[in-house]
């Protein structure tokens, strides 16, 4: 088990490729365990959401996960990570395993409380966008029952999973994917303890600040905003360094994806400066309550129904 959740901090994360890395026999001299000191926070990318693991398993076999290292090294360097507060957090789903009706949770965490992490991170990343978005609350809500607190369920919001609505009905990039998030954080929000935006992979239109303003519209806890190291796979946007200041004043934090990914910005560096940023600049406060005043919303924004008719009339 994690220790209590905690709003009140900045989160320095990344996702960890664990396909990427390297083979060792020894927990403290693993890849894992030497992640950068500023680093709080790591995503083990990526478990699949049919997992097949089973209590006392000990392997990754049926996982996802592809570590080359023996099960028992990787627990020990999870091990030295959250001794000295690393919050772990196994990655599910992502762009390669889909979230189908063999999603299973009660497998996943039995591979959670083996490992020794902190909890799931759901990266919901549906084929039909906006045509799915019926599935994520769902999906958040049966997470959660066999997650209880203090075990950690975040999830992992898409770049423009909370345009299409209000001021952002037109933002940019125009996307069969905006709006994807509005339902699922608006009727299970209250069960994540924070939300990870992916702001990358969006194009040079994407704006990350705006992104966030959106999301903030629909869930009042934690928003770490993500960063790709390099030339993003989709867009071909690359990260200007000059921009972090503005996102660590905004958000609770930043991750960065990926660890292993080549280029610049790199993400040691990514890391190392968000932290000192965080440590001189922002002041966060004590607690950050997440309460949803239903009527409130529905009255500014109308009913989430009508608000995804409006978005999806604007993709189909």
């Amino acid at each position: 088990m994690c220790a209590s959740v905690n709003y009140s901090k900045m989160w320095y994360g990344l996702y960890f490729d664990t396909w990427a890395a390297r083979w060792s026999s020894d927990s403290t001299t693993h890849d894992l365990a030497t992640i950068p000191s500023e680093c709080n926070l790591v995503f083990l990318a990526f478990v699949q959401p049919s997992c097949s693991y089973v209590r006392g398993q000990n392997s990754f076999v049926g996982t996802g996960l592809q570590f080359s290292s023996d099960f028992s090294v990787v627990k020990g360097a999870i091990k030295i990570l959250t001794t000295r507060g690393v919050t772990v957090l196994l990655s599910v789903g992502g762009a390669t395993y889909p979230f189908d009706a063999k999603y299973n949770p009660k497998a996943i965490g039995e591979l959670c409380r083996d490992l020794g992490a902190s909890g799931v991170d759901i990266d919901w990343e549906p084929i039909a966008g906006i045509k799915g978005d019926g599935e994520l609350g769902p999906i958040i809500a049966k997470t959660r029952a066999l997650f209880p607190r203090p075990l950690y369920v975040t999830m992992a919001g898409f770049s423009v999973g909370c345009y299409g609505a209000m001021k952002w009905e037109s933002a940019l990039p125009a996307s069969q994917n905006s709006g994807m998030n509005i339902k699922g954080i608006t009727t299970n929000g209250s069960d994540l303890d924070f939300i990870g935006i992916m702001a990358y992979d969006a194009g040079p239109t994407y704006n990350a600040l705006e992104a966030v303003a959106a999301y903030r519209q629909y869930y009042l806890g934690p928003l770490v905003v993500g960063i790709e190291v390099g030339q993003q796979a989709w867009g071909g946007a690359v990260f200007d360094m000059k921009e972090l200041p503005d996102l660590v004043r905004t958000a609770d934090g930043i991750f960065v994806w990926s660890y292993y990914k080549q280029g610049f910005p790199r993400a040691r560096d990514v890391i190392d400066v968000a932290s000192k940023l965080g440590v001189v600049e922002i002041p966060k406060p004590a607690k950050v309550e997440v309460v949803y005043d239903y009527a409130s919303l529905e009255a500014r924004l109308g009913t989430v129904e009508a608000q995804m008719d409006r978005i999806k009339k604007a993709f189909y």
